[in-house]
């Protein structure tokens, strides 16, 4: 029984002492020898030593063992791919951004060494990290791992490098916002309410807005927008203040200009009148200086006049004096319409009309004394012709013949007169001598004619 105890433990040693043999080689190559080789070299030395050293059963077990332990050597390592990602490629000054490692294939008890390219490291045993950077720049993130390789079923282990890719993160400042401030409306009474609102770009969930409304008053809008009443009339430049970043950065609007003013009262609405009235004394005639003026019972704002003077020459354009000047060319009846242009339309149009007489220019002094000259040449030709004519009469409605017989002697005379045309016609035979006065009258319609003859 003894012996047969005895026979067990060496056996034991006998397989322990062959199975560290075979280990002892493969553990003091380096990486780049073929394993296998070693392997399946390594019990043919233990079996060399059994046969010299060892009883035949010893032997046995041993190369039987030395074949098991070949048979579960892993085949030749190949190095695991270490991947890095970041959650941005791009950053703030002291904003954190996250970092992820991946593997292809399993590893074991890896710790992490974090290379964040501004002169600072970190190490880690997971496969993840944040960190922020100061000063805007770009930085190249590389990542160390050290896994722990098992080699030999023996348990035999061996820690390596592992290097992943490389990452580049920008780190970059912030765009400066620019905030914008509208009004709904630009003029407003007092005691009116205007609404502001003020745009930020680009927007921040953290902004925070400051008003000031111009008249002393602020107020912090939350939300945005925001009304605000003015109680008295003035013109005000209102602003706004954004605070953004836990109120390390402030921008600040151009100004809105509000006008503000007092109520106007009603006042009923009543139309001007226009006045028309010539200002030229003496007589209108041709070629004379017209002055004509024009007034509105009512002041009005940007007032000016258009004079038609009615001769067809274009209409004249005056201020609000009212006050224009034109000359006629001929006579005649002409009418004047003055027509009155404000900043406030009227319906019907404020006109107003007068007429002008221009009378026909007097003759010229030369032209008068030819006419008197006229007139006394017809009068002494018309007495000259008269006193042609005393010696004959005669009458157009009635022929009468009235013969004379003078005593002691044989003359004839004949008086014939014709109404109508004024003519007198005598006619008398030879006279004779020692012949005295004759006289004779004729009636002529109402008048009578008498005519004598004298030596």
């Amino acid at each position: 029984m003894r012996k047969r105890w005895l026979s067990r433990v060496l056996d034991f040693c006998l397989v322990l002492i062959g199975a560290m043999m075979v280990a002892t080689p493969a553990a003091t190559q380096t990486a780049g020898v073929d394993q296998k080789t070693l392997a399946t070299q390594a019990p043919t030395a233990s079996q060399k030593a059994a046969t010299t050293k060892a009883p035949f059963a010893t032997q046995t077990k041993a190369a039987i063992l030395a074949q098991m332990a070949q048979q579960y050597v892993p085949p030749p390592a190949t190095q695991a791919i270490l991947t890095l990602s970041a959650s941005s490629p791009t950053a703030q000054p002291h904003q954190s951004v996250h970092f992820d490692l991946s593997w292809n294939r399993p590893v074991y008890r890896v710790s992490y060494h974090f290379d964040w390219g501004d002169g600072s490291a970190s190490d880690e045993t997971v496969p993840a990290a944040d960190h922020s950077y100061d000063a805007p720049q770009n930085y190249t993130v590389r990542v160390t791992a050290r896994p722990m390789a098992n080699f030999k079923m023996t348990a035999v282990l061996q820690s390596v490098s592992i290097q992943s890719n490389a990452v580049t993160i920008a780190v970059v400042l912030p765009a400066q916002p620019t905030v914008t401030l509208t009004a709904d409306k630009a003029n407003l009474n007092v005691d009116d309410t205007v609404t502001l609102t003020a745009t930020l770009n680009p927007p921040a969930t953290d902004a925070q807005y400051h008003f000031d409304f111009g008249d002393g008053s602020m107020q912090d809008a939350a939300p945005n927008p925001i009304g605000h009443k003015y109680t008295s009339p003035n013109i005000f430049q209102a602003t706004v203040t954004v605070l953004t970043q836990d109120g390390t950065q402030s921008v600040t609007s151009a100004p809105v200009e509000i006008t503000v003013r007092v109520v106007p009262e009603t006042v009923p609405h009543t139309t001007p009148k226009l006045s028309v009235a010539l200002e030229s004394e003496g007589q209108l005639t041709p070629r004379s200086d017209v002055v004509v003026a024009a007034s509105l019972d009512e002041p009005q704002k940007k007032l000016r006049f258009e004079f038609d003077w009615g001769d067809g020459s274009a209409p004249e354009l005056v201020g609000s004096q009212g006050r224009a000047h034109h000359r006629y060319a001929t006579a005649g009846l002409h009418e004047v319409v003055v027509t009155a242009e404000t900043a406030e339309a009227y319906q019907p149009p404020l006109q107003g009309m007068l007429p002008l007489n221009i009378a026909a220019p007097p003759p010229p002094w030369w032209h008068r004394i030819a006419g008197w000259a006229a007139a006394v040449a017809v009068v002494l030709f018309v007495i000259w012709l008269m006193t042609r004519l005393s010696g004959t009469a005669s009458n157009s409605s009635q022929h009468r013949s009235d013969e004379t017989k003078t005593k002691g002697t044989q003359a004839k005379i004949r008086y014939v007169a014709h109404e109508g045309l004024g003519r007198h016609e005598i006619k008398m035979g030879r006279r004779p001598a020692g012949l005295g006065a004759i006289k004779l009258s004729a009636g002529m319609g109402r008048a009578d004619h008498t005519i004598s003859f004298r030596d």
